[in-house]
């Protein structure tokens, strides 16, 4: 179950630096992001959207600056640690156990199997196919079936933020509804705060409340997508 909220947010990002090797690919980004808010980062291939991610995730270190969740600074934590603290990662790459069946892949999210079955129980209801599918190789599953299946793992441990990158890229219109779907009630039910990257402006203005536009590791532009003016805004950085 989630602690009260309090007034501070979900997520804080302060003047945060971080990149490959010599070169820096985020420079001073700043992102808040309240509990229980969807908050939508959109920028084009290649402008330091997935090395948000992965910094804020603790698999990239920051080089500058700090991450704070739910008031604790976690910037030098270890992702395990971070995971921990009650964060899910939804990485854009199929990052799944092919060779494994789908319980196989949902028992490892979750570490113990003492709350499987009622974990279990909440995400089947979201994607109900998966009781269905519990004993197939998660590589067979179909290209949407394995997203749902990555949604669905970061879920089934009921953390208080889910990290999404890119999750509509390739998928089939009916695909993407159904995640849209899910993410929708589990902002109704106050379950999580969303952090979502994406290209997709329809897709990310049909759930988030916020949203900011990374361009060449900088956020260059926010607001409320529910503002007259958002998806103008956007499309202005996101246009070929």
């Amino acid at each position: 179950m989630l602690e009260e909220r309090s007034d501070q947010p979900a997520l804080l990002v302060s003047d945060l630096r971080s990149g490959y090797r010599g070169a820096d690919v985020l420079h001073d980004v700043q992102l808040s992001v309240p509990e229980g808010a969807i908050y939508a980062v959109l920028g084009k291939n290649g402008m330091g959207k997935t090395t948000l991610l992965k910094t804020i995730m603790g698999l990239l270190p920051a080089r500058r600056g700090s991450v704070t969740l739910f008031g604790l600074d976690v910037t030098a934590w270890p992702a395990y640690r971070i995971a921990r603290h009650g964060v899910s990662y939804v990485p854009q790459e199929q990052a799944i156990f092919q060779d494994l069946n789908v319980e196989e892949n949902l028992r490892l999210a979750l570490g113990t199997s003492a709350a499987f079955g009622e974990r279990l129980d909440e995400v089947a209801g979201l994607f109900p196919f998966l009781k269905q599918r519990l004993n197939q190789t998660a590589g067979t599953l179909s290209g949407g079936e394995q997203k749902m299946l990555l949604v669905a793992r970061a879920l089934i441990t009921a953390p208080r933020l889910i990290l999404i990158d890119e999750i509509s890229e390739g998928l089939q219109p009916a695909v993407v509804d159904q995640v849209r779907r899910v993410l929708l009630e589990v902002r109704q039910r106050g379950e999580a705060t969303i952090l979502l990257i994406e290209q997709n402006v329809s897709f990310a203005f049909s759930l988030a409340d916020s949203y900011a536009i990374l361009k060449l590791g900088e956020i260059v532009e926010g607001g409320v997508t529910a503002h007259d003016d958002a998806v103008q805004a956007v499309s202005r950085y996101l246009a070929i």
